[in-house]
């Protein structure tokens, strides 16, 4: 099987990792805070972020996840001690239509914060999926 066409785990930044097509290029942006993986008309980026809570108590992902979107669906996900939240835009960009999907996963002390830019609609789930599957290693 050629590996390049099947998705392996990427590094999203920190600890966390998520499947992306093999084929796909990888970058860095933002002095490498930020993980680019792009082909063709789609786009995946990946930042993740270490929160402490004041005298070393735990920030709880419920904690993390509190601030959502008010004017968009929100998609919500929920693995083990993952939970998570994304939506999906349509975006107007210099006359250029494209989807946008923003996507939080958090455990305790740690967020992963996934953008996922695709030209078309069927790609949808595709885009979920890729969001969905953000794993925590630690």
């Amino acid at each position: 099987m050629d590996l390049k066409k099947r998705s392996i785990q990427r590094s999203m930044t920190g600890f966390w990792t998520t499947d992306i097509p093999g084929y796909f290029y990888e970058d860095n942006e933002n002095d490498g805070k930020t993980k680019v993986y792009w082909y063709q008309d789609k786009t995946i980026r990946g930042s993740s972020f270490i929160v402490e809570g004041n005298d070393g108590i735990p920030i709880s992902a419920e904690n993390l996840l509190l601030e959502t979107p008010k004017n968009l669906e929100v998609i919500k996900y929920s693995n083990n001690l993952l939970l998570g939240w994304a939506t999906i835009e349509l975006i107007n960009e210099d006359g250029k239509e494209f989807y946008f999907l923003t996507g939080n996963i958090a455990t305790n002390n740690n967020l992963c914060h996934v953008t996922i830019s695709f030209e078309y609609e069927t790609d949808k789930e595709w885009a979920i999926n890729i969001w969905k599957s953000t794993k925590f290693h630690n």
